[in-house]
This record gives structure tokens, C-alpha cells and sequence, in this order.
């Protein structure tokens, strides 16, 4: 089964550290945002309307203002 989590999501999918890389860039955020979780993984992690596009059948849990 898997879960979506609604709400304001930031995380850094690139290392902030790395010399190479503009820390600018290492954080994402989505204020309409979303994470997909099944058996303890995650799936997915983005926008809402694109994340739960790509799992329709999923529960959803809005977070949103929490």
C-alpha cells in the first residue's frame, strides 16, 4: 500500500558540501509538495500534482498546515 504525505516538503537531493556543486541548488522545495512512502521506503518525492499523478491509488495524508 502506499501513502502520500501532503504538505510543505524541502530536502536536499544534491550535497550541499560539495565543492563542485552550487549549494544554491542543493535545496528543493515544494510548498504544494509530496512524499510517496511504501514498506518503509520512499517512492517518490516532489511536486503533489506530479507525485500523485504517478501513484493514483495511493491514501493520501494531508499534512498541510500541520
Amino acid at each position: 500500500m502506499t501513502t502520500i504525505v501532503r504538505a510543505c516538503v524541502m530536502h536536499t537531493p544534491r550535497d550541499p558540501f560539495d565543492a563542485d556543486a552550487v549549494a544554491a541548488d542543493a535545496l528543493e522545495c515544494f510548498e504544494d509538495g509530496a512524499l510517496a512512502i511504501a514498506g518503509g521506503r520512499i517512492l517518490a518525492c516532489g511536486a503533489f500534482p506530479q507525485v500523485g499523478a504517478a501513484h493514483p491509488d495511493a491514501t493520501i495524508v494531508d499534512a498541510r498546515g500541520a
